[in-house]
């Protein structure tokens, strides 16, 4: 509700896109040091203060939103960039969530289809760097034991559940949610039951760790979670409140190539990153219904679409 002012009052602004980025990265070194700081104290999934899946899908995001603009600019901007960089992939994967480990994957994957032809089609030197940084991240991660076991362990729990173990393991249980919930959302497909009431009714249909089941908010998905709670009405609200801005923000990237609209361009890739990443981190929890997470879309929303729309009336 708050985000119609905040774009009137970020609309009444001039801010660089520089400035932003800058803001951005800033943040993600600031939480990168604390997170390794933590880690090198001894804390097994280091998150600052708050839980560590929002930690990381926040970190995720910001991470894609400040190298929008690595290949225009200048040496000094650089520098902070990569330690921006190297401190927020230390973030993430120190923080040991593997649903956010999935969001980076595949925005690394929207991130190169986005910056390939106005900046990497015709230069090899850029498309090394994407492939030093890609392997120095898989390396990084190889390195971290916890990280191979965490992976190990997923798959796991998944075979164990599939084969019918009852025993309550992390991906097991998400498992056993996700199919009683879509068991329980055929009954009422079309407004569901209720805000907050999808786990109530979901554990009516598990077939093990009902009480479990009770005891969580959400069915860590987004997407069952909101087919449950408000039906296809609700989902189809919740997928129109991420792909709407997806489709304004890819309108504006057909300047791309002009020098005119350079600004509008790396405001456009933010919300692209911004929208999409928000998507995949509603796979294995929620995206939207924490504080921090829900204040950093809809700032970040407020902050792009007027910016976007400021540009191209300046420019026609």
């Amino acid at each position: 509700l708050l985000a119609p002012l905040i774009a009137l009052a970020i609309f009444q602004v001039d801010l660089p896109i520089k400035k932003l980025l800058l803001s951005i990265k800033v943040g993600l070194i600031i939480i990168g040091v604390i997170v390794i700081t933590q880690f090198l104290l001894g804390n097994g999934r280091p998150s600052g203060m708050i839980n560590a899946n929002i930690f990381g899908d926040i970190a995720v995001a910001m991470f894609f939103l400040s190298i929008v603009q690595v290949f225009n600019e200048t040496p000094k901007e650089r520098i902070i960039t990569f330690i921006a960089i190297f401190t927020g992939i230390g973030a993430i994967f120190l923080s040991e969530s593997r649903g956010s480990w999935l969001s980076f994957i595949i925005l690394f994957i929207v991130y190169i289809g986005l910056i390939y032809k106005p900046f990497l089609q015709n230069n090899n030197k850029r498309k090394l760097f994407l492939v030093l940084l890609l392997s120095s991240t898989i390396g990084f991660i190889g390195m971290q034991t916890n990280a191979n076991k965490k992976i190990t362990v997923a798959v796991t729990e998944i075979q164990n559940w599939q084969s019918g173990n009852e025993s309550q393991t992390s991906l097991g249980l998400r498992m056993e949610m996700w199919k009683s919930g879509l068991n329980a959302a055929k009954q009422a497909p079309w407004f569901g039951y209720g805000y907050r009431n999808a786990n109530q009714i979901a554990s009516e249909y598990a077939s093990n760790n009902k009480i479990i089941i009770q005891g969580f908010t959400h069915l860590h998905n987004e997407y069952i979670t909101n087919l449950v709670s408000a039906g296809i009405i609700g989902l189809f609200a919740l997928l129109a409140l991420l792909f709407l801005p997806v489709v304004i923000f890819y309108r504006k990237l057909e300047n791309k190539d002009k020098d005119k609209d350079k600004d509008t361009y790396y405001y456009a890739s933010m919300g692209i990153l911004l929208c999409i990443g928000y998507t995949t981190f509603g796979f294995s929890h929620i995206a939207f219904g924490e504080e921090h997470i829900n204040a950093f879309y809809i700032f970040f929303l407020g902050l792009l679409l007027p910016l976007i729309m400021k540009n191209s009336l300046s420019k026609a």
